[in-house]
């Protein structure tokens, strides 16, 4: 199974082992790393991450 987040994160999950994979998106420039879109996409993948773990 694969999930997309914002700005090209994806992770891969499978159920059956627990395990997860993240790719974390390039980002363009140094400076587009501390922006509030990533900081809030690296949140919500966190968050994502956390509740398929807790399953």
């Amino acid at each position: 199974m694969s999930h997309t987040g914002y700005g090209g994160q994806v992770w891969y999950s499978n159920h059956n082992t627990g395990v997860v994979i993240v790719q974390m998106a390039t980002l363009d420039t140094p400076s587009a790393s501390s922006t509030p879109q990533v900081n809030q996409a690296r949140v919500e993948l966190l968050g994502k991450i956390d509740a398929f773990l807790s399953q």
